[in-house]
């Protein structure tokens, strides 16, 4: 049987993170555990080497479309903060798993992929506190 509490209401922290705690009961263990999600990142930046790929231009077609549309790249410090206070967030309540979900990165550019390498996986060499769901 899995009981959950009703999630609170959003607290902003004076980092500008934004937090909702909620406790589910799985098991019959007793065992908690501490997991922090991370959301909507949007880790979006273009190293020299995708300059050179097309599809990461400033602007693309959709396929089976003529419209033409302009790519859109978030404010790179704006995102690398928010990664940050998650990530310090996550250490300071002693998260034992960090799940990052839902756009952690912009159009799977090699300088979004560099970042997560430096911000995430060099903070957490071991490979098994943190899962990366890179898209929706």
């Amino acid at each position: 049987m899995i009981e959950t509490s009703k999630p609170t209401a959003p607290t902003a922290l004076a980092t500008g993170l934004k937090t909702r705690d909620f406790t589910v009961k799985a098991g019959k263990t007793g065992k908690s555990v501490t997991l922090v999600q991370l959301t909507d990142l949007h880790i979006g930046y273009c190293n020299e080497e995708d300059l050179l790929n097309p599809t990461l231009k400033s602007t693309s077609e959709y396929r089976g479309s003529n419209a033409t549309v302009e790519k859109s790249w978030p404010n790179l410090q704006n995102a690398l903060r928010n990664l940050d206070n998650g990530l310090n967030y996550a250490d300071a309540v002693d998260a034992e798993q960090i799940v990052i979900t839902g756009d952690a990165v912009d159009y799977l550019s090699k300088g979004a992929l560099n970042y997560v390498t430096d911000r995430i996986w060099k903070r957490y060499p071991s490979g098994d506190k943190v899962l990366i769901s890179p898209g929706n």
